[in-house]
Parts: structure tokens; C-alpha cells; sequence
């Protein structure tokens, strides 16, 4: 993902741009940096038209230098800039000249945002190494990787949770949630993510206010808006789950509820990272967090010692059996605890007649010395296999 003008007009160390007009071009990408400020000063103007702003995707600054005495020059040197493909103007007016109305009519037609800085804090040469340092992290596949990082260990601090946020993208929204793709085998190397990106970028699906960047084999898309028309966080993730049809039986989706706070992007990770990790559902390729029930306590915990050797206690001896005799205990005790304790849907879910899973579960509680079927014992015994599941099936 690159950054756009919107980007810059919400970088949080610059609280003092302003945007006068062009909004329509906001999401134009910025590539690079340019200052006007001499082009037009008699005797450079013709060397200016061929050798200055040839590189498209760059946003100028100028102080209006070369206008102060003639401030019709200013609606030329914008024509110029569009004609050039810039991205945007930024304006410092230290001379205070006025921008005539045909100057925004014109920004406004042809998408050409025009900013100006108000007040005397905001220096070029501070938003030209800001900018450029940005569109670099950028560029690295594993910028926003390492904020997610930063940001999941940060704690309770919500003002270091907001300040990493807009470091992965100065322009979220206040209202958010995300969507975590896990490939169901191997992972995603990066050269196939940006194959992925690509065809995103191409669908013009993601706003300024979205973000997709690679994570840990994987990738994310976050969704963010002031505010969202629903609260149903599968109805915000269709879109995107829509987009990627046809690589998405190659992935199970996590999504996660939705937030109304910035701070709050943390818990959209965390969620939709362990929605992702939790594949009870075979009918479908996504999973919402907020459908986890029992899940949502056990996954933040469930790779801790305690709780493996916990599960083990249970998992184990069914191992050792099905690896002696092949009786299918394992599958069979995770079925039906998938299945909430039925024996009726764990025998359609297997294909099996309702007695041989009937005797499969009196093999189980011979070998761990409890009866699974009663409701004392089931709790213990499928909290042990839950713990199971969320670990992936290790121990």
C-alpha cells in the first residue's frame, strides 16, 4: 500500500494542513517530494517545462515565491502541476497572497487537492523527510507487520495503541474491524501476497481509511470509516470476502467485531487472528469472532504450559490408542464435542451409525476413567478437547 494525499493531509505530527479544494483526488498516490518556489522567476520558466516534475505521483510544496508579484501565476503553475500528474499542492502563503475562485473551481474539476498549512509550526523540509520516510516503511513488506507486533505488545496504554495505528495508516477512522486470511496449509510467501495486493489495488475496493498489508505468513485487511452503516461485521467483511473468491478456499477468514475506537484496533487484530486459528464450521471459509463463544477464553491462553499439560492429560491416552488400534478415538472425541455433546450429529458428521459412536465414547471413558456422556465429566473432558483445537491438534 502506498501513501496517498489523504495520508499526509492526516499525518498526526502535522495537525495544522488544511484542505482547500480537490478533494476528489485525496486518495492520489504520493511517490515523492518536489518544491515550487523559483520556476516561474523570468529567465527559468522554459528550463522549469522540461526538466522540472517529470516524475508523476509527487506532491508539491510551494511558499508562492514566484508569485509574489504576480498572483495570476498561480492558477498556471497548477495547470502545470496537473498537466505533470502531481498528486497535490501543499502551500505554505508566507506572502498571503489571495487564491482566486477559477484556482479551486480548477483544483476541483481535475481532482487536484490543494492544502495549505495554517500557522508558522509546519516547516517543508520536516514534511519532506516525514513523507519520504513513510512512502520508504511503505515500500517494505514488512513495515506494517512490525506495528501489529509493536501494537499487540503494547498493553493497556490507548494513547500508544492510537499513536501505532496512524503509524500504519495516518488515515483510520474511528469506527473499525479487521479481517485476518490464514492459508489453511503452508504459508503466503510475499511475493504471492503482492500478487494478491495487486488485484485488490486494481478492484479500487479499499478506501484511503482501509489498509491490507502481509502479517506472519498471512494477511490483513482492516476496514475503517467515521462511522459504519451496520454493526454486522460479516455484512462490512462481504465485500472483501466477494473480491477474493477465487483464492479463498485457500484461506480460512477470521473477522472481527466491530470497534468504535481507534484504540480499540488492537482487539480487531487479536480477534480476527484467533477467528482465523479456529476452523469448527466446514460449510464456511470465514469464521466471526463474535460467534466464538467458549473459544473467546481459551484461545489468549491455550498454547500456555498449564493449559496443554491440562488437555494433554485427556488427549493423550486417546493418541496412544488410535495409534495402537486405529480406532478413531481422537477424531471421534472431537467430533462430538464439536457437535455440543450429540450423538446423533457426531454420527452424521462421521458418516457412522449412532451405536459405533456410542461404543467408541464407552472406549474413551474406559481409558480415561470417567463416563464423557455425563454432564459432570463432559465439561471437563471437552474443555480438554477444546484447548485440543485451538492448539491446531499439537500438544
Amino acid at each position: 500500500m502506498k501513501v496517498t494525499v489523504e495520508d499526509v493531509c492526516n499525518f498526526p505530527e502535522f495537525t495544522n494542513l488544511k484542505l482547500i479544494a480537490g478533494k476528489g483526488g485525496l486518495n492520489n498516490d504520493v511517490e515523492c517530494c518536489g518544491i515550487l518556489d523559483y520556476e516561474f522567476v523570468d529567465g527559468v520558466r522554459e528550463k522549469w517545462s522540461n526538466t522540472n516534475f517529470r516524475d508523476e505521483n509527487m506532491i508539491v510544496m510551494t511558499s508562492f515565491l514566484y508569485a509574489k508579484d504576480n498572483e495570476y501565476l498561480i492558477l498556471d503553475a497548477v495547470k502545470k502541476l496537473v498537466s505533470r500528474k502531481c498528486s497535490g499542492l501543499i502551500i505554505k502563503n508566507i506572502f498571503h497572497l489571495p487564491i482566486h475562485e477559477n484556482v479551486l473551481r480548477y483544483a476541483d474539476i481535475m481532482n487536484f487537492p490543494i492544502i495549505v498549512v495554517e500557522g508558522t509550526n509546519i516547516h517543508f523540509e520536516d514534511l519532506i523527510i516525514l513523507i519520504s520516510e513513510r512512502i520508504k516503511h511503505y515500500e517494505s513488506i514488512h513495515y506494517r507487520e512490525s506495528k501489529v507486533d509493536e501494537l499487540l505488545r503494547s498493553g493497556a496504554n490507548t494513547q500508544l495503541c492510537e499513536k501505532i495505528a496512524y503509524d500504519i495508516n495516518p488515515t483510520f477512522k474511528t469506527d473499525i474491524m479487521s479481517l485476518f486470511f490464514k492459508p489453511i496449509s503452508g504459508t503466503l510467501s510475499p511475493e504471492d501476497y503482492m500478487r494478491i495486493e495487486r488485484k485488490a489495488l486494481y478492484k479500487e475496493l479499499l478506501a484511503a481509511s482501509d489498509s491490507m498489508f502481509y502479517y506472519k505468513g498471512g494477511f490483513f485487511i482492516v476496514h475503517s470509516r467515521e462511522m459504519f452503516s451496520t454493526v454486522d461485521a460479516e455484512k462490512l467483511a462481504m465485500p472483501y470476502l466477494e473480491m477474493f473468491e477465487e483464492e479463498i478456499r485457500n484461506y480460512n477468514v477470521g473477522i472481527s467485531s466491530v470497534h468504535h475506537l481507534l484504540w480499540q484496533i488492537k482487539n480487531c487484530f487479536e480477534e480476527s487472528r484467533y477467528a482465523a486459528s479456529l476452523t469448527v464450521d466446514c460449510s464456511s471459509n470465514h469464521t466471526l469472532y463474535e460467534n466464538l463463544g467458549i473459544y473467546k477464553v481459551i484461545l489468549p491462553y491455550c498454547d500456555s504450559d498449564a493449559m496443554r499439560e491440562f488437555s494433554r492429560e485427556y488427549i493423550k491416552p486417546l493418541e496412544d490408542y488410535d495409534l495402537e488400534t486405529k480406532g478413531n478415538l481422537l477424531e471421534t472425541a472431537v467430533k462430538y464435542v464439536l457437535n455440543d455433546g450429540d450423538l446423533q450429529k457426531t454420527a452424521d458428521a462421521m458418516i457412522q451409525h449412532k451405536n459405533t459412536i456410542r461404543y467408541r465414547l464407552k472406549n474413551i471413558s474406559t481409558l480415561l476413567g470417567m463416563n464423557v456422556m455425563e454432564m459432570k465429566n463432559y465439561e471437563i473432558f471437552s474443555f480438554a478437547v477444546r484447548i485440543f483445537i485451538c492448539n491446531n491438534g499439537t500438544l
